[in-house]
């Protein structure tokens, strides 16, 4: 007998491994890198992510598009990528 072997999906922390793209804005967070260490930018980072995503959750309320928020957050993510701002 054989076995079947499903493909599933990539894990949170696979697809977090990704390489992020070199945008305009990563040389000013090399440079926070280097002045704040990584523990501290990751800190920041993660501090204004949420209060991104926060606001976020605020407009869409706001405007009546709750069932907006996921996907207007996963952009956000992706412009973020595209600008340099996860180096």
């Amino acid at each position: 007998p054989t076995k079947i072997v499903r493909p599933t999906r990539s894990s949170s922390l696979e697809m977090m491994a990704k390489v992020a793209k070199f945008g305009p804005f990563s040389p000013a967070v090399y440079g926070a890198k280097a002045v704040l260490g990584a523990d501290k930018l990751n800190k920041v980072r993660g501090k204004a992510i949420g209060l991104h995503s926060q606001a976020i959750g605020e407009f869409c309320s706001w405007a009546g598009a709750g069932h907006l928020r996921t996907r207007i957050i996963k952009k956000a993510k992706t412009n973020g990528d595209i600008l340099g701002f996860l180096v």
